[in-house]
């Protein structure tokens, strides 16, 4: 079964404006779009490693993961 959020915007996650502004700059306006990327492919949109922790674990959070849902 398909997680509920995968469809949902960035914007159920708990993460500061400021990075969502940056995602969506980015093209990625889903939990699905962002589950897509890799820890590389965030710090290529100039994101901190702080920054990158905080996504992952509002992500794990909902039971998913980056880079590996479908």
């Amino acid at each position: 079964m398909e997680n509920e959020y995968l469809m949902k915007k960035i914007d159920v996650i708990d993460i500061p404006k400021e990075i969502k502004d940056l995602l969506i700059q980015n093209n990625v306006k889903t939990i699905k779009d962002l589950c897509s990327k890799s820890k590389t492919d965030l710090k290529n949109m100039c994101l901190s490693f702080s920054e990158i922790n905080k996504i992952q674990v509002e992500v794990q959070l909902l039971g998913l993961n980056l880079r590996k849902c479908e």
